[in-house]
C-alpha cells in the first residue's frame, strides 16, 4: 500500500515546500506510521477497553521509564503500545501476575504477532517486552525464563558475504 501511495503521489506532489521527496525516505515513514496505527495487520488494542489493572500497569511502567530509565517519549510509546498488547491479550480480564506466564506464552505472542515484519521491528518489540520484564524484576518477580523466551534475530545486514574480497584477502 505504501509503495503504490509513493508511486502516485510523488511525481504530482504539490505538499509544502520543507516536506521530503525522497521516495525511499517517505515509504520508510509512511510504514513507521502505518504500523503505528495498526498491529500486525490488526487494529492496537482500543484504550477505551483496557481493564483498569492494564491501564494501572502501563502507567507504572511508563513512569519507570520515564523517571528511572530517562527514555523519549516516542521510545516509550512504542515500548508501551506493544506491552499493552501483550499484557491485554495474556490476561484479558483476569489480574495481572507475571509469574504465572510461561515462556511458552511469551514466544507465542511473539510468534503470532510479528508475521511479516521486518527483523528490525520484530526486535524492537522485544525490546520493549525485555524492559517491561526487567521492570516487574525490579519488584520480585521472576523473569529471567520469559526474557529467554524472546526469539533471538538475526542481524541480517552483517549476514551477507562483502562484495568484493582484494586477492590478497583470499
Amino acid at each position: 500500500r505504501t509503495t503504490s501511495f509513493v508511486q502516485r503521489h510523488l511525481p504530482n506532489c504539490h505538499c509544502a515546500t520543507r516536506c521530503l521527496r525522497v521516495p525511499h525516505v517517505v515509504e520508510a515513514a509512511l510504514k513507521h506510521f502505518v504500523e503505528g496505527s495498526s498491529y500486525g495487520g490488526r487494529a492496537s488494542q482500543d484504550p477505551a477497553a483496557l481493564t483498569s489493572e492494564v491501564m494501572d500497569e502501563l502507567r507504572c511502567f511508563d513512569c519507570h521509564l520515564r523517571e528511572v530509565r530517562g527514555l523519549a517519549d516516542l521510545t516509550r510509546d512504542a515500548y508501551l503500545r506493544h506491552t499493552r498488547d501483550f499484557l491485554s491479550e495474556q490476561f484479558r480480564r483476569r489480574p495481572i501476575r507475571v509469574g504465572s506466564l510461561l515462556p511458552e506464552d511469551v514466544a507465542g505472542f511473539v510468534r503470532q504477532h510479528t508475521v511479516g515484519w521486518k527483523p528490525v521491528s520484530i526486535k524492537a518489540l522485544n525490546t520493549a517486552l525485555r524492559s517491561y520484564f526487567a521492570f516487574k524484576a525490579m519488584g520480585g518477580e521472576q523473569t529471567t525464563p520469559l526474557c529467554n523466551a524472546l526469539p533471538k534475530v538475526a542481524p541480517w545486514r552483517m549476514a551477507q558475504l562483502p562484495k568484493m574480497v582484494a586477492p590478497e584477502d583470499i
